[in-house]
């Protein structure tokens, strides 16, 4: 049986007195107007930090449940806000487009990836605006308005926006808004020098890079060489550090947008942990002992810890969610030889050093920045990733037999060869994702993945701390999107709007405790990816699995999210639901005409 009740209706109440210390002290300060006003008053306009995690799952790290050694996000939560109630899009470059633009993935051209153009999109979307698959053009951008508006605004990371089939230069970060930048141009790439694509890439023949290349970009320089001892989160890490500190002097806000690719496959250890006796390899092998427990058993010690820290209800009851995984093809962990045991673990170990060096680095990274002065953001894209990388390329038509490097990676990963196998799992040359039971425990409490509609696919974690944030380490269930970032971060930098009309909502009175809530009662989002669809509104969500994950997108499920966030009680055809489901329903499809969603083939 499962209860998943979550704390759903503000600010959990072991945090009451804190709350009320906060708004006895804001009262006395602010005798004449509300913390957002002030804010928005004061002449110093706050910098702006937003730092996005690749495929990170929602209790992965410290203050959302996790195991993985994570004390700057932890420290983080622990002096500002931490959302339990935030959602993004299924997948990596539609949550990025809603981001940048403050609106429907659709409305901003990525309805679908543009990878999934190759084999997945039927003719109808391949000719929609919708479904370009990139950032269209004549959105505007959030970072140009607020580069008008005074700001120096860094990107460094994980880009995935551009149009790589042509007009690449007009839709880079430099393009679009971003006076210094250093992106990844595809949705992912090896963390080493090698310049490795995780997937191919459609960009012509005579581009500076194509077929199986990683293509980066600093400012408006296409084709930009990795240096020998490039590793992913360092570099992106050193260089917006570069930046902030470059034009420290001039007494301008920033904007850093921090896009990180970890944890995204291939799975890869940061170059100090092969280095004999070294902290990191240290941390590995730890690792490596502590999850040879198993997948099963790590469930349990999750749901364990997200009770303790208010993630979710003390009463949930959670008796069949190590059966969970069996119907969808997961072995139990007792099942698996031991040096099927071994492998995995190892691979959940890599995962683990990845996400706790990103962390690491995080904290050099705040550690340059004036804390008392910055708003920072943290999320990740999308949930856990439990496909593997031949699936994904299966579904872009990549042959198997293509002799290509990719393929000859894939003939190493069962760990016959010297790159994938064991002893180099994890270090250059492997390349690999982790188990899909991994996968679900990097989900928890939710079910599903990464590129479908269910909590699993789009749930994700929110910490926001720093000026005009109420500062109290406090838990809020009050649900958001990722389209109420564009329109925040505006308001904070006193900008104008966009051309385009904004989907979302400023959360400055609410995170000021001016609200106990980001939208209005009947307030409602949805969703559409690949014939995956959902809706969410006032707590109740209508739910359609996709094709590719065993549904049919036509066949719709209810969903009570304040009392079952893992999906697991179908409330469709219960009869005392049917005015609720005829009303969701109507909502949908005037979501799905609003933003020109074309029916998946």
């Amino acid at each position: 049986m499962f209860v998943g009740r979550f704390n759903n209706n503000g600010i959990n109440q072991m945090h009451n007195y804190k709350k009320m210390l906060f708004h006895a002290l804001s009262a006395a300060l602010l005798s004449v107007v509300g913390p957002a006003e002030s804010l928005l008053a004061s002449e110093t306009r706050p910098n702006i930090l937003l730092i996005v995690a690749d495929d990170l799952g929602y209790s992965d790290i410290g203050a959302y449940g996790g195991e993985i050694n994570t004390p700057n996000l932890d420290a983080l939560a622990g002096s500002g806000l931490t959302m339990t109630n935030f959602h993004a899009n299924p997948s990596c470059s539609p949550t990025r487009a809603s981001l940048m633009s403050g609106t429907d993935s659709h409305l901003a051209g990525l309805g679908i990836m543009y990878e999934m153009r190759h084999g997945a999109a039927s003719p109808e979307q391949l000719a929609a605006d919708g479904y370009k698959g990139y950032l269209l053009p004549e959105l505007e951008a959030f970072p140009t308005k607020l580069r008008q508006a005074g700001y120096h605004t860094y990107m460094v990371g994980k880009w995935h926006l551009a149009n790589v089939q042509g007009g690449l230069a007009q839709t880079i970060p430099a393009a679009r808004g971003f006076e210094r930048s250093f992106s990844l141009v595809q949705g992912g790439a090896s963390h080493y020098g090698d310049s490795l694509a995780a997937l191919p890439s459609p960009f012509p023949v005579g581009a500076p890079r194509h077929n199986q290349h990683a293509l980066y970009t600093e400012d408006w320089n296409i084709g930009t060489e990795l240096p020998a001892d490039f590793y992913s989160t360092t570099f992106y890490t050193d260089k917006l550090i570069e930046y902030i500190e470059s034009d420290s002097a001039d007494g301008q806000p920033f904007f850093a947008y921090a896009a990180y690719t970890a944890p995204h496959w291939p799975l890869q250890l940061p170059l100090e942990a092969k280095e004999e006796g070294s902290e990191w390899q240290r941390k590995f092998q730890s690792y490596q002992a502590q999850y040879e427990a198993g997948y099963d058993a790590l469930i349990h010690r999750r749901l364990a810890k997200m009770k303790r820290l208010g993630i979710i209800a003390r009463d949930a009851e959670y008796d069949d969610w190590a059966e969970y995984g069996r119907g969808n093809g997961i072995p139990a962990w007792n099942s698996l030889s031991s040096e099927e045991r071994k492998r995995k673990a190892r691979e959940m170990a890599v995962y683990a050093v990845m996400v706790e060096y990103m962390d690491y680095q995080i904290g050099r990274l705040l550690a340059r920045v004036d804390q008392e002065n910055t708003v920072v953001v943290f999320m990740s894209d999308n949930g856990a990733e439990a496909t593997s990388p031949r699936a994904l390329w299966n579904s872009i038509g990549v042959p198997a037999d293509s002799g290509n490097e990719y393929e000859n990676l894939l003939r190493d990963s069962a760990g016959t060869g010297d790159y994938n196998g064991y002893d180099n799992l994890g270090f250059p040359g492997s390349y690999f994702a982790y188990d899909p039971g991994w996968a679900r425990v990097s989900g928890l409490p939710h079910r599903g993945y990464k590129s479908m509609t269910s909590e699993g696919g789009i749930s994700v974690p929110m910490i926001l701390s720093g000026p005009g944030v109420r500062s109290d380490g406090a838990l809020s269930g009050a649900f958001g999107t990722v389209m109420d970032l564009a329109p925040t971060f505006l308001q904070l930098a006193q900008a104008d709007s966009p051309v385009q009309e904004l989907r979302g909502e400023s959360m400055l009175p609410f995170l000021a405790g001016d609200r106990d809530a980001i939208h209005a009662a009947g307030y409602g989002v949805g969703w559409e990816l690949l014939g995956g669809k959902a809706y969410i509104e006032d707590g109740y969500k209508l739910f359609a699995l996709d094709p590719r994950h065993g549904g049919d997108g036509v066949s719709w499920s209810l969903y009570d999210l304040v009392n079952d966030r893992a999906e697991q009680h179908d409330l469709f055809w219960d009869p005392g639901y049917a005015e609720r489901v005829e009303h969701l329903l109507q909502q949908y499809e005037r979501y799905a005409d609003d933003t020109g969603v074309v029916p998946y083939p």
